[in-house]
């Protein structure tokens, strides 16, 4: 039997709430220690987490590379084209080809996790996925983390809550879960390590 395990990842921001904000202080804006991580671009060492699941990212926020037998599906894309192409070294370091990248899921609306979404997509021709509700939201709000400077992609296809994508032999369950954005998408997801499988969910 399949153990599940489960793989939480959330902005930075989220972890403002969590915390709360000093007395006097706007609840809604986050504390300043972490509004200096969500602008610390510092490169992280990128990880194999399980035999196919590499996470590369920066301090500020992280992307997910889930290997298939038929390419890659990248889960968020980090804040631009410069994360891009942390991205791109990030799998080159472990024998993947950014060609293999098939496919993009944004898990929700803010700059930090489709930024990168557009470069990609354009030198690959990758498709890239997101709920409608925060592909609209995505399009609509343009300041803070939605700010021009971090690129807004095509959307190619919605996520559906429960939905199911399919590429080579890897099954991916999309699962709504708003909160923190409107249509915000956590994933399900098979992982091996060492021989054995696991069922990973991945909160976006």
């Amino acid at each position: 039997m399949k153990r599940m395990l489960s793989l939480t990842l959330s902005a930075m921001c989220m972890a403002s709430l969590a915390m709360g904000a000093s007395k006097g202080e706007d609840p809604a804006t986050p504390p300043k220690e972490i509004l200096a991580l969500l602008h610390d671009h510092t490169p992280l060492t990128p990880t194999k987490v399980f035999d196919n699941l590499y996470c590369i990212g920066t301090k500020s926020v992280v992307a997910w590379a889930l290997k298939t037998s038929e390419g890659i599906v990248l889960i968020d894309s980090m804040w631009n084209d410069e994360d891009a192409k942390l991205i791109e070294k990030g799998l080159k370091l472990y024998g993947l080809s950014p060609k293999d990248i098939k496919l993009i899921i944004i898990t929700h609306g803010h700059g930090d996790h489709y930024g990168g979404a557009n470069y990609l997509a354009k030198k690959y021709g990758a498709k890239v996925l997101m709920s409608q509700k925060d592909t609209e939201f995505m399009l609509s709000y343009n300041v803070g983390p939605n700010a021009p400077e971090y690129p807004k992609p095509k959307i190619d296809q919605y996520l559906k809550d429960r939905g199911k994508i399919t590429l080579g032999d890897t099954q991916i369950i999309s699962v709504e879960t708003p909160g923190h954005t409107v249509g915000g998408i956590s994933l399900i997801f098979p992982v091996k390590y060492q021989g054995k499988n696991y069922e990973a969910m991945l909160w976006g």
